[in-house]
């Protein structure tokens, strides 16, 4: 247990201080942590938490987003606007229905699953593209990934 709080901790270091493109690694550690925190505080209070962007869930390029299984956003660390819309038929530049991919991911294995889509990259302003790591608990998706080409 200890060697496990440790790990998160120094994962939670590498996302604070990462520079401004993330790691899938630091993507699915930063879902781990979402989740934990969620656990902790209650679902108002974490969703509070994960849609300020200078909290403890929000670092460059990375953050954390929860949808619904009805793909609904719910809580977003980069776009505050999304909360509370029906994403279900929203379809990037490549014609990828973007949640679909994101519930799909999480729903085939209970350890979460990466999807790929192009989404705007709140650091640089640009549509690039992004992987995302999702991972269904207590009914719903959190959500995290990273920009770029980079390939796990």
């Amino acid at each position: 247990m200890t060697r496990t709080l440790l790990t998160l901790t120094l994962l939670a270091i590498h996302v604070a201080t990462s520079p401004v493109s993330a790691s899938p690694e630091a993507a699915r550690a930063l879902v781990d942590r979402a989740i934990a925190h969620y656990d902790a505080v209650g679902r108002d209070a974490a969703f509070a938490d994960f849609n300020r962007k200078d909290g403890p869930f929000t670092a460059g390029d990375l953050y954390v987003w929860v949808l619904a299984l009805h793909q609904t956003v719910l809580a977003h660390g980069a776009n505050p606007a999304l909360i509370g819309k029906d994403l279900s038929a929203l379809r990037d530049v490549n014609g990828v229905q973007v949640t679909t991919s994101v519930l799909e991911a999480a729903l085939a294995d209970a350890q979460g699953g990466w999807s790929s889509y192009v989404w705007t990259n709140p650091v640089t302003r640009k549509l690039e593209p992004k992987r995302a790591w999702s991972k269904l608990h207590d009914g719903l998706v959190f959500v995290s990934g990273t920009y770029g080409s980079e390939t796990e």
